[in-house]
């Protein structure tokens, strides 16, 4: 129901930004996918945040918790690509040994299957993913 997804929003914005004032945690540089980095196809463009407090903001767009991927991005575990279609928080991609582990929308919905075939094309022509 919209109330419960207007409720967790909101939460995430005062939980998340209060967390994030305290501790500005710059994200290590991973130079296999800075190439993608602001790159634009059609309505998409792809970010690669730099500190958890533009991770945590994209997670207050997306209402999900991907701001909690701080530690596995600077362990080099994962990598977070954030999508932004028609500038608004569109979809969030984590890479994991060189393929997608999980591509979700908004609130962790599931993304188009043609979507999900465009993102792995654009991925391979950066060489981001096999």
């Amino acid at each position: 129901p919209k109330h419960i997804l207007d409720l967790h929003t909101l939460l995430f914005k005062i939980i998340g930004n209060h967390e994030c004032k305290i501790n500005l945690i710059d994200l290590k540089k991973d130079e296999s996918i800075q190439s993608i980095d602001n790159y634009r196809f059609n309505d998409f463009k792809f970010i690669i945040p730099n500190n958890n407090l533009q991770l945590n903001q994209f997670s207050i767009e997306m209402g999900n918790c991907v701001r909690g991927y701080t530690d596995q991005i600077n362990k080099h575990n994962s990598k977070i690509i954030n999508i932004y279609k028609a500038n608004k928080a569109y979809a969030n991609i984590e890479i994991l040994n060189g393929s997608i582990r999980e591509a979700k929308g908004k609130y962790n919905k599931e993304i188009s299957s043609s979507e999900i075939v465009l993102f792995k094309e654009i991925l391979k022509k950066h060489k981001i993913i096999r």
